[in-house]
Formats: structure tokens, C-alpha cells, sequence
């Protein structure tokens, strides 16, 4: 799961999660995530540690180790969400079939967004959508791409259209209802 920050990705990683794909093993809450971001507090500080180096070259090999953990639990459904990982996805080796889910919006909503919620501090939006449009480019499992404007005008499709992907096409093994109830219509707030 990747996407820009303030664009859905909580949103879509806290349905997925409902649903009953394991995402995380501690949902974290926070004033501006209030139904939680849905990410993983190891990876993130992982990540967040590499990213003040530059994402150095031994950052990859953490990141499988991590990997290599989450794929040995046994878990038949399981995902992570990462915007800082983009820069080692292409270095590791996914011990598992791989389907990506990327969550795009507006850009000009994402900047509304932060503006809302100055305390964050809004990152680099352009340098993060060439990250992402890169990676969009060059990943070649299957990739479902969410919009953010999508999600919110249509919770029921959009989340079926998620189940049907993360599953292969069954959707059956997963609570698709759990998952459409988690969006929350005061998400279109900015």
C-alpha cells in the first residue's frame, strides 16, 4: 500500500484491515488520524531512521529482514503501507505473491489538507509524486490504483473493487461490509 500522505491511504489500509487482511499489530491513533494509520510502528520507524540517512544502500537489507518476518508469521492475507519504503521496494524480494494498491488524490486536496493541519509540516509534494508516479511505472505485479475522490463517492464499489483484487478475484474470504463501513463520509472534510 503506497499513495501520498493525506491522500486515503489510512482510509483504504484501516478497510483492508477491517476486512481481514493483517496489516499492522497495533493501530495507532492520532489527532489527525483519529480511526488510525494503519502502519506498521516498526516499519515506520525503519523507515523513518533510513530516510534521515538518505536511505542508504543497508536500509534495503533491514527492510527484507522485515519483510522475511511478516511473510514467516503465516498469515494468508497480510500487507504493510509504506510511502518512505518506495525507495527499497524494487531491492527486496517478496517471499509471497504481490499485489500493490497505490492511493492517489488531488493534489490540490492533499495541500488543502496539510493547510488544515499545519502541525504536520507538508513534505515535498512534487518530489513525492515522482517518487510515486516512478514506481507506478515500473512495478510489475498487479497494482490496483485507488482514488482518493473515488473512495469517497463510492465506499461500496470502491471497497469491493479492492477485496476482488487483494484476493485474486474471490473477495469471499474477506468481511467486504466491515471494510465499507470503515470509510467514514467526513473524510471529504477538506
Amino acid at each position: 500500500m503506497t499513495g501520498y500522505a493525506r491522500s486515503g491511504t489510512s482510509a483504504v489500509c484501516g478497510a483492508l484491515h477491517k476486512m481481514g487482511v493483517y496489516m499492522t499489530p497495533h493501530v495507532e491513533r492520532t489527532r489527525h488520524d483519529p480511526a488510525g494509520l494503519y502502519e506498521d510502528p516498526e516499519l515506520r520507524k525503519l523507515l523513518l531512521r533510513h530516510q534521515s540517512h538518505g536511505f542508504p544502500p543497508e536500509g534495503a537489507a533491514e527492510f527484507q529482514r522485515y519483510i522475511d518476518r511478516r511473510a514467516a508469521e503465516g498469515r494468508p492475507l497480510w500487507g504493510f503501507k509504506t510511502v518512505r519504503g518506495l525507495w527499497y521496494i524494487e531491492d527486496v524480494t517478496f517471499p509471497c505473491p504481490v499485489r500493490a494498491v497505490a492511493v492517489l488524490r488531488d493534489l490540490e486536496a492533499v495541500r488543502r489538507s496539510y493547510a488544515a493541519t499545519p502541525a504536520l509540516g507538508m513534505p515535498p509534494l512534487e518530489e513525492v509524486t515522482v517518487q510515486v508516479r516512478g514506481f507506478l511505472r515500473r512495478w510489475r505485479e498487479p497494482l490496483c490504483v485507488i482514488h482518493f475522490e473515488d473512495l469517497l463517492a463510492d465506499p461500496e464499489a470502491t471497497v469491493r473493487l479492492l477485496a476482488d483484487f487483494v484476493t485474486g478475484g474471490s473477495g469471499s474470504r474477506l468481511d467486504v461490509e466491515k471494510g465499507i463501513q470503515h470509510i467514514d463520509p467526513r473524510l471529504r472534510r477538506f
